[in-house]
């Protein structure tokens, strides 16, 4: 009893140092604060070859199936249309659009970004290829595309 008791108060405090240290936010599609936003615009890519996937986060229905249609008449490859709550963020007032991939995506963000220049970016450790479109307003506004994109990063809420 007296071993399990302590096996279980250092299991205990090995994950508070973990997540005291971060270590939690770096969990794959997670966000994470140790990425750092890049200062200068990026260049973008050519639309198709960029991925996506786009959710609805609102209660309007049809949302993201709309917006995937559009993206693809642009010449962007969508591979998932659903509905999935957006990652939380610190930002207020939020996007009506938040785009979120990894630091190694700049590209892909800044290409995506440039049809939706009111879109926030959430930079996190997911190893996906694929950008994740969160439709959070009703009305997401698609423009024509940009070939250089300074990135509007987010900061990931507190857990």
């Amino acid at each position: 009893m007296l071993i399990f008791l302590s096996l279980s108060v250092l299991l205990a405090a090995g994950l508070a140092a973990a997540v005291g240290l971060g270590i939690s936010n770096a969990l794959p599609g997670r966000p994470t604060q140790s990425a750092s936003c890049p200062t200068e615009p990026i260049a973008s890519l050519q639309a198709a070859e960029v991925s996506v996937n786009v959710y609805n986060s609102t209660s309007t229905s049809g949302l993201a199936a709309k917006t995937a249609k559009q993206l693809k008449e642009l010449g962007i490859k969508v591979l998932l249309i659903g509905n999935k709550p957006v990652p939380p963020v610190a930002n207020r007032p939020q996007p009506q659009v938040v785009l979120s991939g990894s630091s190694v995506q700049l590209s892909s963000l800044a290409t995506v970004q440039g049809f939706f220049p009111q879109a926030g970016v959430l930079l996190t450790a997911s190893k996906s290829s694929a950008i994740d479109v969160y439709l959070i307003g009703t009305k997401p506004a698609l423009a024509a595309g940009q070939q250089r994109v300074k990135l509007q990063c987010l900061r990931a809420a507190a857990d």
